[in-house]
């Protein structure tokens, strides 16, 4: 039933367009542009971005020290290193 509700939307023809075509430089750049909260909509289609996704997709081991870039941090971790 997903499948063709997918499918009756067209949603399934543009992802297998882009699984045929693999790299694409300038839907990669949309996808980006469009990610917010770890979810970016194309076309309708909400994909969800997660460690462990990119992990399965690139085959790049999920372990080690995270990176918080979108966090924010305490006055502590840093006010040593900022010029009075």
């Amino acid at each position: 039933m997903i499948v063709s509700c997918f499918r009756h939307l067209g949603c399934y023809e543009f992802c297998e367009k882009v699984q045929r075509v693999q790299r694409h430089p300038k839907l990669t750049r949309l996808f980006v542009a469009n990610i917010n909260d770890n979810k970016a909509t194309l076309v309708g289609v909400t994909f969800i971005v997660s460690s462990s996704i990119i992990a399965d997709a690139t085959r790049i081991l999920n372990v080690g020290e995270k990176w918080y870039k979108s966090q924010d941090l305490d006055e502590h971790y840093y006010e040593p290193y900022i010029k009075s």
